[in-house]
């Protein structure tokens, strides 16, 4: 069992933190308890029978990806190629989903028509706008975040915090992180929403259902960006027509044949205004905090000491973004062989 927790997982550059094997006098964890309740057959007593290889048995154990044994709360879809966050955050994340697709669709439900009459080349400018909140929701919430692979746990505790030299001569504080068994960087923190570090931590989106990090806040700021113009886009595109209902003129916007919809257009310039007031807001709050050189958590803690550049910050995040994740899901590694009994189950 030893041998197996030394080199069950290795998820990134450096050797990760083998998720914990229980030992025979401890019941096992919830996570191994839930998988042999889901394949009860494969469970015997003492052993857990993984292509005929047992806890005790000396031949070796069976190789899985590193996704499916994966220590923190994350969620891989498309065989581990993409990851988003825990699986609490679906509900904030279906209604996000509804709230930026509902629009798309009624707007092209209602305007679809009178567009493809009147203006080819605004519609394209329609299409490219939605088009590309959707590009960039989608990348936000499925790219890895920044996170700093786990490592061993080491057999002494090292100092809760250590003094390290950056750049240009400047000192630094690197904290301890017990989880995952590191000294995070300067401007990474620990996740408690996904259980993991992660570089240059602006904050958790639960709306994304990721972390917002290193990797993807240039994504995120964009999916802002676009979120706003799609809003200014719906608001110009509804509210130009709206004189011309009050003066009778519903026949003339009516172009495609299709009775026009004073209600649903009046829905849609609502809904527009409603959002457009929060999603300004926090989009210039974005801006102002990449001018100032600060994350969101810095921001909220009064952290004054790592305020940077505004064009050190964006293009520190632009090239993290584009530079390899330092995790591999799809890496096989050893899966963990625990000591289950059915009176555990």
């Amino acid at each position: 069992v030893n041998r197996l927790t030394q080199s069950a997982l290795a998820f990134g550059a450096s050797p990760m933190s083998a998720t914990t094997l229980p030992p025979a006098s401890r019941k096992p964890s919830a996570q191994y308890v839930s998988r042999a309740r889901e394949d009860p057959a494969r469970v015997r007593e003492g052993e857990l029978g993984d292509a005929g290889c047992s806890a005790d048995a000396g031949g070796p154990p069976a190789m899985v990806r590193a996704y499916t044994v994966w220590p923190s709360k994350n969620t891989f879809c498309c065989y581990g190629h993409c990851m988003t966050g825990p699986v609490d955050d679906c509900a904030p994340n279906v209604c996000a989903w509804v709230t930026t697709l509902a629009p798309m669709v009624l707007f092209f439900y209602a305007w679809a028509e009178v567009l493809w009459r009147s203006s080819l080349a605004y519609l394209a400018l329609v299409v490219v706008s939605f088009s590309s909140t959707l590009f960039w929701f989608t990348v936000t919430a499925f790219t890895d975040p920044g996170i700093i692979p786990r490592q061993l746990a080491p057999e002494i505790t090292p100092p809760l915090k250590r003094t390290v030299t950056l750049a240009f001569g400047k000192e630094a504080t690197e904290s301890w992180c017990p989880t995952c068994h590191i000294y995070r960087p300067v401007g990474a923190a620990h996740c408690r929403d996904c259980d993991n570090c992660v570089r240059d931590f602006d904050h958790h989106c639960p709306f994304t259902r990721n972390c917002i990090g290193a990797r993807n806040y240039v994504p995120f700021v964009l999916y802002l960006s676009s979120v706003c113009i799609s809003l200014a886009v719906l608001l110009v595109s509804c509210g130009a027509v709206l004189p011309a209902i009050a003066r009778g003129e519903a026949r003339e916007a009516a172009a495609g044949g299709r009775a026009f919809n004073g209600t649903l257009n009046f829905l849609l310039v609502t809904f527009s205004i409603f959002l457009s007031l929060f999603l300004w807001i926090f989009t210039g709050y974005h801006l102002v905090l990449i001018f100032s050189g600060l994350t969101t958590k810095e921001h909220i803690k009064g952290t004054a000491a790592r305020r940077r550049p505004w064009w050190e910050r964006l293009c520190g995040c632009a090239c993290v973004g584009l530079s390899p994740s330092e995790i591999d899901p799809r890496q096989l590694v050893h899966r963990p062989v625990p000591i289950i009994h059915f009176d555990q189950l």
